[in-house]
Order: C-alpha cells, then structure tokens, then sequence
C-alpha cells in the first residue's frame, strides 16, 4: 500500500483520535484516498465526476456507496464491513467555467489551437466521529484544453473546515496547502480541528469509548473533544 506525502485527496497526517475496533478506520489514520485522471495501476479506486479516487482500504474490509451530497456533489462513500459505520465520503465539484485565458485581439483571426479554459472546483472530506461530521473543504482553479482534459492548477483559492451532521463545534481549525509554483500538477491540503459537543453524563462513557477526551465545566456540563486531522490529493500527473 502506498503511503502518501501530500496530495489533493482525503487524508495524509495522522489522525489524533482512536478508532476503536474499527480495523478500516485505523488502516486508514496515516493515509487517505487520492485524485486521479486515469485509474491506478493497482489497488482500490472508484470513479467520480471524470477522476478516479484511488482509496487507501482493502475490498476485503469496506463496500463503497455512491451518492449525491446535499449540496449536490457526486460523492463516494466509504463504509466498514464489520461495524457497518461510514468511515469517509469524498466529493468532487467541477463548477462553473472561469474563462477563456484567451489575450488576443478581437480583430485577429482566431488562433489554431483554442486556448485552456479556466474552471473552478471544489473537493471536500467528510469524515463521521461517533455520529458527529467534520468536512475538510478546498476550492481551486484548473486549466482544461479544448478537448476536455484538465492540464493545470492555477491557483487554490481556499481550504476550510465546516461542521455536517451532529450537534458540535469545531475550535482551533487549520489549513495548510502544499503546493510549488503555479501553475502545478498536484497539491496536498491537510488540517487539523478539535470537534467540541455537549453530552449527557450517561453519554461519557461511550464518547471515551470512541476517542474523545471528556470534562465538565463550572456549570455541571459535560464537554467532548476529540483532535482530528484530515488530509486531500489533487494529483494531474496520473
């Protein structure tokens, strides 16, 4: 299995948290799945919007679901075997075009190779801690020729973290994009967060159970944390 440095696909750095039981889950704490133009050679990967994820588990220990987010973006799903929880859901967005990267005058002829249009595009990582979501996010601009291959990434406009489903907060959110000189053919965004709920008292055990550290505070009131890190691949070489 390949381990990855850095990349634009769903999580390189270690994970800060304990997966329990959950053999899937832990195969993947020091990996995460990558974008691909073309399918891997080897391995587990599953087709989405044109790209192919190359996906750092055994067939043997998930069964992949497709979907559609609700915000409306083609997702994979990634489900354990044994436990029959969703370990991750990656999606990729193509979005609407930027433009031409066409500087010509109107008044010559047209040229005889169109020029690459710009196009913006969204990837997210969502990844579920004892039912509660964090999504890391990244939006990006690439190149893409006249005849619909994506050649370059030129520019990364913005990662973040947000919240899905589950009542929590997240406090101490980073990014960090890794990248040469633009224009490039990959890119690794990772992040770290700390996941933040209001439990019950009776609820402090099983929060433990999956990880999560647990206190109360001056009012009586039980708090769960847990540090997570995530990371994604963007990989145009392949």
């Amino acid at each position: 299995m390949k381990v990855l440095a850095s990349l634009f696909t769903i999580g390189l750095m270690t994970v800060l948290l304990s997966f329990g039981g959950n053999n899937a889950q832990a195969q993947a704490e020091y990996e995460g799945a990558t974008i691909h133009t073309t399918p891997p050679e080897e391995g587990l990967y599953e087709e989405l919007n044109g790209f192919y994820v190359e996906l750092p588990y055994s067939a043997e220990d998930v069964t992949i679901e497709k979907g559609t987010s609700p915000a409306g973006h083609e997702t994979v799903t990634l489900v354990d075997r044994e436990t029959g929880d969703i370990i991750e859901t990656i999606g990729l967005k193509p979005a609407d075009s930027v433009g031409t990267m066409d500087d010509r005058h109107p008044l010559l002829p047209p040229p005889l190779i169109e020029p690459p249009t710009e196009e913006f595009m969204e990837m997210f990582s969502t990844r579920e801690y004892n039912g509660l979501e964090v999504v890391l996010n990244v939006r990006f601009v690439v190149t893409k020729n006249a005849e619909g291959n994506y050649e370059d990434v030129v520019d990364i406009r913005d990662a973040w973290w947000t919240t899905g489903s589950g009542p929590h907060t997240l406090e101490d959110s980073n990014t960090d994009i890794l990248h040469g000189d633009f224009p490039v053919r990959e890119f690794t965004v990772t992040g770290q967060t700390t996941i933040v709920t209001a439990i019950e008292a009776s609820a402090r055990a099983g929060f433990e159970a999956a990880g999560f550290s647990v206190g109360v505070d001056v009012s009586g009131t039980y708090y769960a944390r847990m540090t997570v890190r995530d990371t994604m691949v963007f990989d145009l070489f392949s």
